[in-house]
């Protein structure tokens, strides 16, 4: 196993949950 496999995958999740995050916020109340 590669470390850096796991690390680029927990990468673009965590980038991707922080633009989803982004993008839902403002149609939050």
């Amino acid at each position: 196993m590669r470390v850096s496999v796991s690390v680029s995958t927990v990468a673009s999740f965590l980038v991707r949950s922080m633009t989803l995050g982004l993008a839902l916020m403002p149609t939050s109340p």
